[in-house]
């Protein structure tokens, strides 16, 4: 199956015959310049999609590994796992980011030597995504309770202190004004304290750490972020859809830059142009680079075609994994974020 026939399965008929597809030329010269296996991850970040990436990583034919990838997020475990991978086959690893690469997906990026962005690319924070209580597809940030309970402590203290110099002006001592502001403040927080659940509060809390322990072993492999950074995307961004450009990354990550050259605009210019609904569905996870004219590495690609994107014809073209490629796929992981809108960028 050639390149075109796949990726028209995957976007819905948009790489049509008889049109000039870029792309066969541009992920050649790509594998060839940076010595790397070409991949393409677009969907949810779940454990299938690292299970389908790895039986592609275990067979590189190259040191090195480029990752095209647009999700709007998912399983931050699958996240991690999907980095490990690469930094385990890979020496080097450079991530493309054509679109949305948001809050799982950015997880990835923290294990990448190198991103590259386009003008309309995001990321996203790593603040980690919880169902709320007695909703049903409604999601919070596990950062919300420990915002509110900071927000409170500082209005309990400016509460007690207004009251404190109040009482004091109008003559009252120190002791009897302090002890006066103090019941003050009580009784006026005490009702709000009382709805929280501790336990609630501590799952969550240590929820949140995952992303920031996380995040601390894939950049200190890679060297990817700078001082400061990790804490940031954890904690620092007032909102999980908050968006992240090319500008804001280079604050954040040590190599961020634009495609160069006509094979790299022209694949991530492709990429950005797929259907937007592709980034929060099942993951669809293509070895574009491996050459064709050669039998598969996986049987199954060629024996199997339930998903509508995996043919034989020879085994030409390059891999690929959908969800029907496995014998007991795993069920998609909830995605854990949603795509914000696309931006510019410097």
């Amino acid at each position: 199956m050639t390149i075109r026939e796949i990726l028209s399965a995957i976007a819905g008929g948009s790489v049509k015959n008889g049109e000039p597809n870029p792309l066969e030329p541009a992920v050649a010269e790509i594998a060839q310049s940076h010595n790397a296996d070409v991949y393409l991850y677009v969907g949810e970040i779940s454990t299938g999609g690292y299970e389908r990436l790895s039986t592609f990583c275990e067979s590189s034919s190259r040191p090195n590994a480029v990752l095209i990838l647009t999700t709007a997020g998912g399983n931050p475990d699958a996240g991690f796992r999907i980095a490990r991978a690469l930094q385990h086959h890979y020496a080097t690893i450079k991530i493309f980011v054509p679109r949305y690469c948001k809050s799982a997906g950015t997880l990835i990026c923290l294990g990448a030597n190198e991103l590259v962005m386009g003008d309309r690319s995001e990321l996203g924070p790593l603040d980690i995504q919880l169902p709320k209580p007695d909703e049903i597809f409604d999601w919070g940030s596990g950062l919300d309770m420990v915002q509110a309970m900071n927000f409170m402590q500082s209005q309990a203290k400016e509460a007690f202190l207004e009251s404190l110099m109040e009482l004091k002006s109008a003559g009252l001592g120190t002791k009897m004004a302090s002890d006066v502001a103090v019941r003050f403040a009580t009784d006026l927080f005490a009702p709000v304290y009382g709805q929280i659940d501790p336990m609630r509060l501590g799952e969550m809390q240590r929820k949140v750490r995952i992303a920031n322990d996380y995040g601390e072993r894939l950049a200190e492999k890679a060297n990817s972020l700078r001082p400061g950074a990790l804490t940031k995307l954890v904690v620092g961004f007032c909102s999980h859809s908050f968006i992240i450009d090319r500008k804001e990354a280079k604050s954040l990550f040590n190599v961020v830059r634009a495609p160069e050259g006509a094979a790299e605009v022209a694949l991530v210019d492709w990429a950005r142009k797929l259907p937007s609904d592709l980034s929060v569905g099942a993951p669809k996870v293509l070895n574009l680079s491996k050459s064709s004219g050669g039998p598969t590495n996986d049987a199954r690609a060629s024996t199997q075609n339930t998903s509508g994107v995996i043919g034989g014809g020879g085994g030409a073209g390059p891999q690929v994994a959908g969800p029907g490629n496995q014998a007991n796929p795993e069920p998609a992981q909830p995605a854990a974020a949603e795509a914000a809108n696309a931006t510019g960028a410097q």
